[in-house]
């Protein structure tokens, strides 16, 4: 099921500054960079840790220090396996606000 999620107001997006934002069990991590809104899944691929932006400009993981690529969401070093992504969280912007696109596993209770 594909759930269409409230960020932020776009005016509050700021250069290389992120804002998390969850539904259910799915948390999500977006930012601005280079005057675009991206957003992944705050989820290292490596044991699953919250990412953050560092000083050295990537999102790295704060239990093991892996580094991903903020563009592309790909690991660059660290403890991720090679080749893994951030899954990318889709986004549109719609009358000033920021919605994310978040796909949740199927309910057992419906």
């Amino acid at each position: 099921m594909i759930r269409k999620i409230q960020v932020a107001k776009t005016s509050d997006m700021k250069e290389n500054r992120p804002v998390s934002f969850h539904f259910g069990p799915i948390r999500g991590i977006a930012f601005k960079r280079g005057g675009t809104c991206k957003a992944y899944v705050n989820r290292c691929t490596h044991m699953g840790g919250p990412v953050d932006f560092c000083h050295t400009g990537t999102l790295r993981c704060g239990w093991h220090g892996a580094d991903f690529d903020p563009d592309s969401g790909a690991a660059v070093e660290g403890q991720a396996p090679p080749g893994s992504f951030l899954k990318r969280i889709d986004l549109v912007e719609e009358d000033g606000m920021l919605f994310a696109f978040m796909e949740l596993p199927e309910d057992p209770f419906a």
